[in-house]
């Protein structure tokens, strides 16, 4: 069973994580909630940035590459991340 919730990383670990993520490609998407999506495949590390909130951008790990698709192609980008990756994987807020 993977982990779920907040992950608890050391400065210097959170800091190459971030030099990391904010080189990925941002794509934007249609959708009232999530501004952008981004995807590290050696990481598979997903980044959602969100249109309001006390954290804006937050990075999902060990997100495989076929649900970081389905994400992109879904019909509502909001609701397939509230209900497949969410509560799903391990996440950071970033920014």
């Amino acid at each position: 069973m993977k982990p779920k919730g907040i992950v608890p990383f050391a400065f210097d670990i959170h800091l190459q994580i971030i030099e990391r993520i904010t080189t990925m490609k941002k794509i934007f998407v249609s959708s009232s909630f999530i501004n952008t999506i981004s995807y590290d495949k050696r990481s598979q590390t997903l980044e959602v940035e969100f249109h309001s909130g006390t954290y804006r951008l937050y990075a999902y790990y060990g997100v495989p590459k076929e649900v970081f698709k389905e994400l992109y192609e879904a019909d509502s980008v909001g609701s397939y991340f509230s209900t497949q990756i969410r509560n799903e994987y391990s996440y950071l807020p970033i920014g």
